[in-house]
């Protein structure tokens, strides 16, 4: 065969590198999820790792892949594709004990993917049904780990909006109601701002405070469960902690910190705003 002839054969045979590419582009296409450019085959392994937990260490590897996950779900897509694929159920056998082994990192890797899927309302829906879930979640307000914390809190503050929300139609109490009459959340956030020294941490309860203290349900004034005189021991507390060196001449040190300053001022004024909370803060 001659060299004319060879040449021939590799251009019969030997794709082009822009063929490669299209060949490629469409095959990630085809496994893409929604208009994302992210995987369905490694999302789907990366929950069957999830129903694995009980057998296998948490290393360092599969810490980088839960956490691969839990950045992909603020993707409505991905939230979609997760929910078709029982993510709720998975993610409550992953919070089980024996699953987490008492792993704040994975736990908290854990309730930060069900935060973020929470900012959208399916999910929060389906979570309601869920009383596995939630007695798991509202179990982690005894953990003292501040980063699970402050994921939880953050997710709890997601639901939030749904007790006055038009479009939830169900006509028994919402779950996140009874934490919150029992005194549970009330008496957690009072020791997290009195004790604690995590900026964000305070930060989240301040933000849900804020809140809640705006929430008024069948004449309900939520800001009356959380008014205490522990809580408001615990706002001052909170409020030196992280303005310690503050004088009001100074500006805030940072945009994080001049939203926590409106979200203080707000739940004390709402505090204010009726009999009980005025005595308490005389």
């Amino acid at each position: 065969m001659d060299s004319e002839e060879v040449q021939k054969d590799e251009q019969n045979y030997n794709p082009s590198v822009e063929d490669v590419e299209v060949e490629d582009l469409e095959k990630m296409k085809g496994d893409a999820i929604g208009n994302t450019m992210y995987s369905e085959r490694w999302v789907l392994q990366i929950l069957i790792k999830f129903t694995k937990l009980f057998d296998t260490d948490f290393d360092d590897e599969l810490e980088g892949e839960f956490c691969s996950l839990w950045d992909m779900t603020v993707e409505k897509d991905v939230v979609d594709f997760l929910l078709k694929h029982d993510i709720l159920a998975i993610m409550s056998c992953a919070l089980r004990p024996l699953c987490r082994k008492d792993n704040p990192r994975l736990t908290e890797i854990i309730v930060g993917i069900v935060g973020n899927l929470c900012c959208n309302e399916p999910v929060r829906t389906e979570l309601s049904q869920r009383t596995d879930l939630i007695f798991s979640l509202i179990g982690l307000l005894e953990d003292s780990d501040p980063q699970v914390l402050t994921q939880l809190i953050r997710l709890f503050h997601c639901c939030a909006w749904d007790l006055v929300s038009e479009s939830v139609t169900s006509t028994s109490p919402h779950w996140l109601e009874g934490p919150i009459n029992s005194g549970q959340l009330t008496n957690l956030f009072a020791f997290i701002l009195k004790s604690s020294t995590n900026e964000e941490l305070i930060c989240a309860v301040l933000e849900f405070l804020n809140t809640m203290s705006s929430l008024e349900v069948n004449d309900k004034d939520f800001s009356q469960c959380f008014c205490t005189a522990e809580m408001i021991t615990g706002m001052m507390d909170g409020w030196h902690q992280l303005f310690n060196s503050w004088t009001p001449e100074d500006e805030f040190p940072s945009k994080i910190l001049t939203k926590a300053a409106a979200h203080w001022t707000t739940t004390l004024s709402a505090f204010a705003g009726h009999e009980g909370g005025r005595e308490l803060m005389c």
